[in-house]
């Protein structure tokens, strides 16, 4: 449940109050929610700071990386940080749209554009995770140094 002191926090951050806050499923981990407010919708995820610690630093991190392949529609950080021991990531909400028939072939085709960036290393600029378990990325200038180092 989020918090009166978190849902506070989140006004702040986002400079609007929030008049609805209804819970989404789909999350092994954390907990998320819709946030709704006079103007928009945002979606909070929130879960034990101690357990996952810097989780939502690194994912905003990652999706800011994410966002620049210009590949897919990556939501934006709105902020992320601890309110009494809780973790919390605030999002901007993507409505999803139908799915087309081409859905799978358009898909395919961002994920292999998004496989073509590039850069002069193997790994990320810090460690994240994937869902609970840590990832360790150390930068690494061959990729079989990098697949057996982190293996």
């Amino acid at each position: 449940m989020l918090s009166p002191e978190l849902k506070t926090h989140c006004e702040q951050l986002l400079s609007e109050k929030i008049n609805e806050i209804i819970p989404l499923s789909g999350g092994d981990i954390n907990q998320v929610y819709l946030l709704h407010t006079e103007r928009k919708k945002f979606v909070v995820k929130i879960n034990s700071a101690s357990t996952f610690p810097n989780m939502f630093e690194a994912e905003s991190k990652g999706l800011k990386h994410l966002s620049r392949s210009n590949t897919f529609s990556i939501p934006s950080s709105m902020g992320y940080g601890e309110i009494n021991k809780t973790a919390f990531l605030i999002l901007e909400y993507i409505d999803s749209n139908t799915q087309s028939n081409d859905f799978w072939e358009v898909f395919g085709e961002h994920l292999a554009s998004l496989h073509q960036t590039t850069q002069p290393y193997f790994g990320f600029e810090e460690d994240n995770y994937i869902g609970s378990l840590k990832q360790y990325n150390t930068k690494k200038a061959r990729l079989q140094n990098f697949i057996l180092h982190n293996a």
